[in-house]
């Protein structure tokens, strides 16, 4: 296994356990590892960066799955890849299986979109669409909220916002009853610095994923994203955070 081992492992402290909340682990089932040999890689990636728990969200696209399909797919790759862990006496971060469900009326119509929950909890991973926002978009996030009874944990919302124009044009989304996730990597990408300020002055950075595809070009970086708060803002952020992630797996308000 081909892994790098320059990496910093986390050394700022948590009173909870360090929750990866949205990654791209599990193969064959979309764009994120390639194989199984790549999966075991950035789960050992993880592992050295101090990840105790790590969240699979492969995405959900209502127009290439339906849900049932989807399941399906997702056990068998994640009996593929705990199995092989199991064999190979490799000691990762514990996996919880959740999905990134790509906001479409579809999800309101295909199935039971509680299925698509993390670890089987009320809380559910949406991602909003790369081009201007419309009316209905919320009207399914209001739907998923009221009529599901579902908490969406709305993903990598830094993105959408300079995808957009600023800070301002999500401040719809970000007074909804939604948690916020942000990816790793942003936390060292000066293109992202406002608006997380901005999330954090709010009271509005929830959770904190990697988001990780690959061991390369989108690897994981939890570990400087972990440094990066503990060194910009308050402790309790970092300590919110996590605490946050661990309510989720464990289905808790």
């Amino acid at each position: 296994m081909d892994i790098n081992t320059d990496t910093k492992i986390i050394t700022d402290t948590t009173t909870h356990r360090v929750v990866d909340i949205h990654s791209h682990i599990l193969p064959f089932i979309d764009d994120g590892a390639k194989d199984l040999e790549q999966a075991v890689d950035m789960l050992l990636l993880s592992k050295k960066q101090g990840v105790d728990m790590i969240v699979a969200t492969p995405h959900f696209y209502s127009g290439m799955y339906t849900i049932p399909e989807f399941l399906s797919l997702r056990e068998k790759s994640y009996n593929a890849l705990t199995e092989k862990l199991r064999a190979e006496n490799i000691d990762a971060p514990c996996i919880v299986l959740g999905a990134e469900v790509e906001i479409s009326p579809d999800i309101l119509t295909d199935g039971d979109i509680g299925k698509l929950t993390i670890n089987n909890s009320r809380y559910i991973m949406l991602e909003m669409p790369y081009a201007t926002w419309q009316s209905w978009n919320y009207n399914v996030i209001m739907t998923v909220i009221n009529k599901y009874k579902l908490i969406p944990v709305m993903a990598h919302i830094e993105r959408f916002a300079n995808l957009l124009g600023g800070f301002s044009k999500i401040e719809t989304l970000v007074n909804m009853d939604v948690l916020l996730q942000i990816n790793a990597y942003s936390l060292v990408d000066r293109r992202f610095k406002k608006i997380i300020n901005s999330l954090v002055e709010k009271d509005k950075l929830h959770l904190l994923g990697s988001d990780c595809h690959n061991t390369d070009t989108r690897r994981s970086e939890m570990d400087r994203a972990i440094h990066e708060i503990s060194k910009k803002y308050s402790g309790s952020v970092l300590n919110n955070i996590f605490k946050n992630s661990n309510k989720i797996i464990e289905d808790e308000i």
